[in-house]
């Protein structure tokens, strides 16, 4: 594989896999709820609403993002994705250090 075709292929997936994380929540939504079906004996609308709405949201959030970013500057930089990492680590032992 040349150099020129993963840079098209970088290109494809960093549009689309978004996308396929979506659908494959709502795969997984629509499972769920068939299973939910099989084993209670009724179908959870509920859920499957709710998840129906959720993929539409997010998939309108997504298409919002992509249509509004025109130049290839990354969402973020190797210091915000370290003061980031810091701020989970530092929130989860906090709060486990109040839990217990």
């Amino acid at each position: 594989m040349s150099v020129k075709d993963r840079k098209k292929w970088e290109t494809i997936l960093t549009k689309w896999t978004p996308f396929f994380i979506i659908a494959c929540g709502l795969i997984g939504i629509v499972l769920g709820s068939f299973l939910a079906y099989f084993f209670q004996g009724e179908f959870p609308y509920d859920v499957f609403a709710g998840g129906l709405v959720a993929t539409i949201i997010l998939t309108i959030i997504q298409v919002i993002k992509q249509k509004r970013k025109k130049d290839n500057l990354p969402e973020a930089d190797e210091r915000v994705i370290h003061n980031v990492f810091r701020f989970f680590a530092y929130a989860s032992h906090l709060s486990l250090a109040i839990y217990l």
